[in-house]
């Protein structure tokens, strides 16, 4: 029975990198050595250590849970359980500790408490003891569940303490034979040798956070900036401000340039401010947490609250205004809207094959179709996620909830233009319907969603309590990263969130003139153009907008693609805050020398071949600090192609499935890495091949709405790209899109041979 693992941070990278599922089972590396890495016994306690490993290097010392270093936690949760240590460990070689937002951390003297892995696994929380015996090690000593919880403050008490320390004395002690018996071992390993192209893991921060930041500080951006950013930074932050731009002009590093000069000017001044950086999702909040950390110089970035504007709502409402044990459905609302939406298709299509028959003969034709729709289709997705406003901006705005006087009030509401087009009473009937289904379920499994915190939230903050604590617990300033992915209701949240009623809100807004906001949730067919009252706009008094023309991102030629995409949206309904004039774009990246190119195979099978055999040819030609991406522009392709990848790519692939996967990258050996347009924004890399279309026949079903959601993913994968794009099609997938065939005309793209 195993008491302890001892770990090291270059050895469970080793394992991590190179390790498939059933290692988890063994945590045993090969005898042969093959992975750089050792698994080596003393005792009941096994240790992990790489070639490289000294007798002074730092260690991560897991107590086992009843035997089993992973306790009660599923199988499925492992892998990241793992990941997480490792970040810890790493982190704590560079005091003071940091670690994401999203692991909720707390912390009594050198113990800290964290989420082990993530809340859909289970609310697994590891207590941890950094630096114990004054060393540079971590112990991790007990993992607990919301179930048994043990309180940080009384763990140095419990029993577990007691034995963790005599653990941890017995694994030290061990330590310096261990280091003795892997020299001895590894002289009869040849040490791994292999091309240059063979990196020991991907650099996170080439892709995310440092291809932002630069590895440059608030001072040295300063003489960067152009002209646009720089008026953005100098603009008196008394009323607010839009900042709009495409991908790659810079929006989310002005606005946390900004935070820091807002935050340095308070300090010189003797002003203690109060500074909100509100996201829409736990990845963004951590990406710009990460930022804003490289960029501050002068320490001072934890005076910066960066949160998801939903933890905000789950932390600040009060207890007697709380759902008690209620649970959220989603951790963030990007998640959880996603989920939402899933639920409520569900919904339709059950009363669809039921109860609808009651309610059909009296609704109007244009009703009937979009109940009639098949789900996943755009006029499915479109009805679909209209509810889900009328849920949230309406029925749970107005406090209607099911029960008998609901229809009365319900029926009784005026229909505004912004609302869902519900013409007759039987509609809302309907609509009701599926709102008393939809809340039924939500309440049989204890859970509540993010819209409906959201209004709770609300109904809170126009209370006197609120009143009487926003002028010391509200924010001087709040900052909004992607504007264009909240709804009005988390938008009015923000309003009230500032620390005076007397002023217009100070809040300071980017947004990206092309993304449509449903297309983040994985919701396709959606158009952009929201419907809301406009009275979060109205509480916002007079906005200034400021737009960003120049591109950092992407190269000229990738520049010229991009903006004859934006030049095909004018025939689309976008809104009055989606107007943009692409033609002034420009860039500052200079000129790769490359122009876009396209390939036609023969079929899907031929498509997917030549994808990876290109892919896999860049990757042995291109630096180590440089990526590969495969970006799929739909969705329902990725399963096809991950079969593929995994079977043909010798080099190893990453997939990413969604907004949680990125941080993976960090666990993967360089490699390609593939994914569908949905997932990848704020990721770069130097090379992108975007393939993957819809069948033709798909994209003329209604086709305003496709072709909305087929240029925003083509948008989004181009603009991933810093210098290279290939985009590859095939004959079966039917006529090549006409954005494309102009491209091709116009010469912005180079075609290519067909295979």
């Amino acid at each position: 029975m195993t008491e302890a693992l001892v770990v090291t941070a270059a050895g469970l990278q080793l394992c991590l990198e190179r390790a498939d599922e059933g290692w988890l089972d063994s945590l045993s590396c090969p005898e042969d050595g093959s992975w750089g890495a050792l698994s080596i016994s003393k005792g009941k306690i096994s240790f992990i250590i790489a070639r490289e490993d000294k007798s002074n290097s730092s260690r991560a010392v897991v107590l086992a849970q009843n035997g089993d270093v992973f306790g009660q936690a599923p199988p499925q949760a492992r892998r990241e359980i793992l990941q997480r240590i490792h970040r810890v460990l790493m982190a704590a070689q560079t005091p003071p500790l940091r670690l994401p937002l999203g692991w909720n951390v707390f912390q009594h003297e050198n113990l800290i408490a964290f989420f082990a892995c993530r809340r859909e696994f289970g609310a697994w929380r590891w207590i941890a003891e950094v630096y114990p015996r004054g060393s540079h090690d971590t112990g991790f000593w007990r993992l607990t569940h919301s179930d048994s919880q043990l309180q940080l403050e009384q763990f140095p008490e419990s029993p577990y303490f007691t034995r963790a320390s005599e653990t941890y004395n017995r694994a030290a002690s061990a330590w310096g034979d261990v280091v003795a018996d892997a020299n001895v071992r590894f002289r009869d390993i040849p040490a791994e040798k292999g091309p240059k192209k063979i990196a020991p893991a991907i650099d996170l921060d080439i892709t995310t956070f440092g291809a932002v930041t630069k590895h440059l500080t608030y001072s040295a951006w300063l003489e960067h900036l152009t002209p646009r950013q720089r008026e953005f930074l100098d603009h008196p932050s008394e009323r607010s401000v839009k900042l709009r731009g495409p991908a790659g002009s810079g929006k989310t590093l002005a606005l946390e340039l900004k935070a820091l000069r807002e935050l340095y000017r308070a300090l010189d001044a003797g002003r203690v401010v109060r500074l909100l950086f509100a996201t829409h999702s736990w990845s963004a909040a951590e990406q710009v947490d990460a930022s804003i950390r490289l960029l501050d110089e002068r320490g001072e970035s934890d005076k910066i609250d960066v949160y998801p504007l939903l933890e905000i709502a789950r932390e600040r409402l009060p207890r007697e205004h709380a759902h008690g044990a209620l649970g959220l459905l989603g951790h963030d609302s990007l998640s959880g809207r996603r989920l939402q939406l899933e639920r409520i298709d569900a919904i339709v299509s059950r009363l669809r094959r039921g109860d609808w028959i009651a309610y059909r003969e009296r609704v109007s034709p244009e009703f009937r179709r979009r109940v009639e729709a098949e789900s996943g289709s755009p006029e499915r997705n479109t009805f679909v996620w209209d509810l889900m406003m009328e849920f949230s901006s309406v029925l749970g705005a107005q406090g209607i909830f099911p029960g008998v006087t609901a229809e009365r009030r319900y029926l009784a509401l005026s229909r505004m233009a912004w609302m869902m087009p519900l013409p007759t009473a039987e509609e809302r009937r309907f609509v009701l319907r599926v709102y008393t289904d939809y809340v039924d379920e939500l309440r049989a499994e204890g859970v509540l969603t993010a819209d409906q915190l959201v209004n709770d939230f609300l109904s809170y903050l126009e209370t006197f309590t609120w009143n009487a604590r926003r002028a010391s617990e509200g924010y001087d300033l709040i900052l909004v990263d992607e504007l264009h992915l909240f709804s009005e209701q988390e938008r009015l949240i923000l309003n009230y969130l500032t620390r005076s009623a007397d002023e217009y809100p100070r809040i300071i807004m980017a947004l990206d003139p092309r993304q449509a906001p449903s297309e983040a949730y994985g919701y396709s067919g959606v158009p952009s153009a929201r419907r809301e009252s406009g009275e979060a706009e109205a509480q916002l008094g007079e906005v200034r907008s400021l737009d960003l023309r120049v591109i950092h991102r992407f190269a000229v030629e990738i520049l010229d693609l991009v903006r004859h995409v934006h030049q095909s949206y004018p025939a689309l309904d976008l809104g009055a805050d989606w107007a943009f004039d692409p033609g002034s774009l420009e860039s500052s990246a200079g000129s790769a020398g490359t122009k876009p190119t396209i390939s036609v195979c023969v079929g899907l099978k031929e498509e997917r071949e030549a994808v990876l055999a290109r892919a896999a040819a860049i990757l042995n030609k291109t630096d180590p600090d440089e990526r590969v991406a495969v970006i799929l522009l739909d969705p329902l392709r990725l399963e096809d192609y991950e079969k593929s990848a995994v079977a043909f790519l010798k080099t190893g692939v990453a997939i990413i499935k969604g907004k949680d996967d990125v941080d993976r990258l960090r666990y993967t050996r360089r490699s390609v890495v593939l994914s569908a347009a949905e997932y990848v924004a704020g990721l770069q890399f130097s090379h992108v091949i975007v393939a993957g279309f819809p069948h033709a026949e798909t994209r003329g079903a209604n086709s305003s709405y496709q072709l909305r959601r087929l240029l925003s993913s083509l948008y989004l994968a181009v603009s991933r790209a810093s210098k290279v794009v290939e985009i590859y099609t095939n004959s079966e997938a039917g006529e090549l899109l006409d954005v494309l065939e102009t491209a091709m005309r116009m010469r912005i793209i180079a075609g290519a041979a067909s295979s």
